[in-house]
């Protein structure tokens, strides 16, 4: 979400700049996940995107796995998040 390549063009910046990849809502809670592989790291805009979700009482998570995405799934379904 940083931005694009067009051709002919060159890069354009994004305005969504540190947004997560997927969100929604959960029972009016915000839920932001961010999908990385498992040697990928957050860029600094994506870091002060997750402060500003979690200080608004939002959820934000980084999934690198199938596993992390059952787990959160389980946790929100039980009410443990």
């Amino acid at each position: 979400s940083e931005g694009n390549y067009r051709h002919g063009i060159g890069f354009i910046k994004s305005t969504n700049k540190g947004f997560a990849d997927l969100h929604g809502l959960y029972k009016g809670r915000a839920i932001y996940i961010e999908v990385k592989s498992k040697v990928e790291k957050h860029l600094p805009s994506q870091i002060k995107f997750a402060e500003w979700v979690k200080q608004g009482g939002g959820i934000y998570v980084t999934i690198r796995n199938f596993d992390m995405m059952y787990d959160l799934i389980h946790k929100l379904l039980n009410n443990q998040i």
